[in-house]
């Protein structure tokens, strides 16, 4: 949510025309006017927008994950690491590594889970979601490379009809 009174204040939707990630660029306009903002879980907040299908998630997704990491194949190397290291690594050692490597496995992907549960709780959804968070880093991972793929194609981002070059 935005204060009506600081709509005007950083120039309106003229101050973010052309910005591919609208709310990070709305943000921004927020912040070097020099007021704040907050990053928050809320029930007020409702999604318009219909995504009936993995394809429309995805798409949602890999039209901006490139962008958001600036088009740096740098950047892209280092968050696959990290979603890799943190998603799918303890899944794996625990399904296949033996003795102290399974039980780390184990331990980091109960971690994964237990941080997970209070968000679920919140929205008042099992907690068996929890369980697919290997699953979310995988798709997250694939999205990402998808965009950056989109990219070096010359799309520099495709959403609702419209291409970015």
């Amino acid at each position: 949510m935005l204060e009506t009174r600081i709509f005007p204040a950083i120039g309106g939707l003229a101050s973010i025309r052309g910005e591919l990630i609208d709310d990070c660029a709305l943000a921004r306009q927020v912040k070097r006017a020099r007021f704040r903002t907050w990053i928050g879980q809320s029930r007020a907040v409702r999604n318009i927008r219909s995504y009936g299908s993995l394809g429309d998630i995805w798409n949602m997704v890999a039209r901006s994950a490139f962008t958001q990491l600036r088009y740096s194949p740098l950047i892209l190397l280092l968050t696959s690491l990290a979603l890799v290291t943190l998603f799918l690594v303890p899944l794996v050692s625990w399904a296949v590594a033996v003795d102290r490597a399974q039980g780390l496995g184990l331990l980091a992907w109960a971690t994964m889970i237990a941080t997970y549960l209070p968000t679920l709780h919140y929205y008042g959804l099992s907690p068996l979601w929890a369980l697919l968070m290997p699953l979310a880093g995988a798709l997250y991972l694939g999205m990402t490379w998808s965009s950056a793929l989109r990219y070096w194609r010359g799309v520099r981002s495709r959403w609702k009809g419209r291409v970015y070059s």
